[in-house]
């Protein structure tokens, strides 16, 4: 969340962030909230210390075996009145809190203004479109012709679900293994969290009310499958307080994902690329404020150096103020190049700086029992398998109708070098 000195005191800078994002808020609601909600606070406050003098003065006569019955009278009044300011507080703080955790993040000044995804900047690219003396075929068409998939899954799960087979559901295995091992071995932590989270855990972890519309929840509980394991390894620094020596943080995490996809009408739906379940590997580095430039670099060259040893072509784009997810404060996206030519997002890195460590009370002593701030976090999709797999499909397909497996990956598929019909 945005810190509440901001909102009362530099308004402007958060209307910039708005208009930079083309969304409306309303911040002068959650302004008048704010200061109506100070002032019944304040006088809150006061009762509860005439209150408590008051309780002084009753215990010294009665200590002195005098009658207290004037001072009693006035306590009840006063209890009277404080219970009705602390419902009033308690009912405006709950307005304000609403509020603010929905106002979007403040926006890096590098993000361009914009819309929509048009808006978006290309920054770099990678890579050239194969040339290819045959027609190319779709991941699809691929899948169905060498037996990868099982499209039972639609009739007995819904739309958006695969069986995968044989070397395709081998392949993302691979994948996985190959991340991991590159992650490790630069001194990222694996961890694996819990597939689901608490819905006032979330709401800390994201602008959950939006969010919900793509989340899949646990009957009779209030639990939640995970879309991310982005929300999840941030929930797992909730509330602590790290010496600055104890930074950075460094994670690579695994887990399945599960995303309704709401919201995605019109958009390229096909095969693989919108999947309600798949499985990812995900970048997670929690730091200093001073560091976060440096690690979001280091995310996004730990990501593109997976897509070039896998040969797959890409490019890379800054999201637009529009297209910026609303806890993020800059994302890029990496986009590979797909069969048809066009290109679309496999992945993306992302600065929440300290919004998200606000929500979860996270933070550090910059020196050893002293002062404390809050770290900033940083995300990055190490590798989506259903995305990836589909680029690795159109992009290594051979004039067999066969599908090169790129040489990183062939020692995690025991060796085999193309995908055959079984």
């Amino acid at each position: 969340m945005i810190p509440i000195k901001i909102i009362r005191e530099d308004p402007e800078k958060i209307m910039e962030t708005l208009k930079k994002r083309g969304k409306e808020f309303p911040l002068e609601e959650l302004r008048e909230i704010d200061k109506k909600w100070r002032k019944r606070k304040k006088e809150a406050d006061k009762l509860r210390h005439k209150r408590n003098n008051i309780g002084e003065k009753i215990a010294e006569k009665k200590k002195k075996g005098k009658q207290a019955e004037e001072e009693i009278e006035k306590m009840q009044e006063i209890k009277k009145e404080l219970e009705e300011k602390e419902e009033e507080t308690k009912k405006l703080n709950h307005k304000r809190e609403k509020l603010w955790m929905s106002l979007p993040n403040l926006l890096d000044s590098e993000v361009p203004k914009g819309e929509t995804e048009e808006d978006n900047k290309e920054i770099s690219k990678w890579g050239e479109k194969l040339e290819r003396n045959f027609k190319t075929k779709t991941h699809l068409e691929l899948a169905r012709e060498l037996n990868l998939i099982d499209e039972k899954a639609s009739e007995v799960t819904g739309e958006g679900f695969y069986y995968l087979k044989n070397d395709l559901a081998m392949l993302g295995i691979a994948l996985q293994k190959f991340t991991i091992d590159k992650l490790t071995e630069k001194g990222y932590e694996l961890i694996e969290p819990p597939f689901m989270l608490r819905e006032k855990i979330y709401k800390k972890a994201t602008n959950v009310d939006k969010f919900k519309e793509d989340m899949y929840g646990v009957k009779d509980t209030d639990k939640y499958l995970i879309g991310t394991s982005e929300h999840p390894m941030a929930a797992m620094h909730k509330d602590e307080v790290y010496q600055k020596e104890e930074l950075p943080k460094k994670y690579v995490a695994i887990s399945p994902c599960f995303r309704k996809e709401a919201g995605t009408h019109g958009k390229y739906r096909k095969g693989l690329y919108r999947m309600h379940q798949f499985n990812k590997i995900e970048q997670f580095i929690v730091c200093k404020p001073e560091n976060e430039e440096k690690y979001f670099k280091e995310l996004q060259e730990n990501a593109e150096e997976i897509y070039q040893e896998l040969k797959i072509p890409y490019r890379v784009v800054i999201l637009c103020g529009g297209d910026t997810p609303k806890t993020q404060a800059k994302t890029y996206d990496v986009e590979a190049l797909m069969a048809d030519g066009e290109y679309r997002e496999i992945g993306s890195n992302s600065t929440s700086k300290d919004y998200q460590a606000r929500r979860m009370n996270i933070k550090y002593e910059k020196e050893k029992y002293g002062e404390r701030e809050y770290v900033y976090t940083l995300n990055n999709t190490g590798v989506a398998t259903s995305r990836t797999m589909l680029a690795i499909m159109e992009n290594h397909q051979n004039e067999k109708g066969e599908i090169n497996i790129p040489k990183a990956l062939q020692p995690y598929m025991n060796g085999k070098k193309k995908i055959k019909k079984r």
